[in-house]
């Protein structure tokens, strides 16, 4: 596995790292044991001259559950969220963001912050640091993405719901979802309880969920 120190070279206190996230190929050889593996480069920059990025936010997950993806040529363990998010990402940049113009538009580039890779976690004092970089890192980057877990039965008519609705409306959701549902004249029920799920997930208790919202 790739030593931390080695992955996390240090650098400048205005330095951050970015995840150059590789599109899906079929280049490598089927005997390969790394064949099908996320392939991804960690670049440090000048946050004040970094290229168009993406911050993603989402939830760490269990510890316990972990999958492989190569980083500088070298296999890291990440958790099974951030393995799904990288996934998600990686099919993105192959087959392009066409379904939403707007994000698609936003999305230049390919490299990602992540906080589990791009801050070296096993240093206790660059994580406070970088903790301080946190509202620069989110308000420079071209956007955010949020993941907010796999997909559900009903989580894309949820997330149609909010795109939808009156965006006025939306800061109501979680003050009282039945406001904004009421909007819809048509399977009221359904949609609520669609909403009520998505707000349900582990994801809204992050305790940074507030903080990256806010940027």
């Amino acid at each position: 596995m790739e030593d931390g120190r080695r992955l996390h070279s240090s650098g400048t206190d205005l330095e951050i790292r970015l995840l150059l996230l590789k599109a899906h190929t079929r280049t490598f050889r089927r005997s390969s044991t790394t064949a099908g593996l996320i392939q991804c480069t960690l670049e440090s920059f000048d946050i004040e001259k970094c290229p168009p990025y993406v911050a993603v936010s989402y939830t760490w997950g269990p510890p316990d559950v972990c999958e492989t993806v190569m980083v500088n040529g070298s296999p890291l363990r990440v958790r099974e969220n951030l393995h799904a998010v990288l996934s998600i990402l990686r099919s993105r940049l192959s087959t392009g963001f066409s379904e939403d113009p707007i994000r698609e538009n936003k999305l230049m580039g390919d490299y990602f912050w992540v906080d589990a890779v791009c801050i070296n976690q096993k240093d206790v004092h660059e994580r406070g640091h970088q903790v301080n970089l946190m509202a620069q890192i989110f308000s420079t980057a071209s956007c955010a993405v949020a993941w907010l877990g796999p997909e559900s039965r009903n989580s894309a008519l949820a997330i149609n719901a909010i795109r939808t609705g009156n965006p006025r409306k939306v800061h109501q959701i979680q003050v009282d979802h039945r406001v904004y549902v009421n909007q819809y004249s048509r399977d009221r029920h359904e949609i609520q309880s669609a909403l009520v799920s998505l707000l349900a997930r582990p994801y809204w208790r992050r305790v940074w969920v507030i903080q990256e919202f806010a940027l």
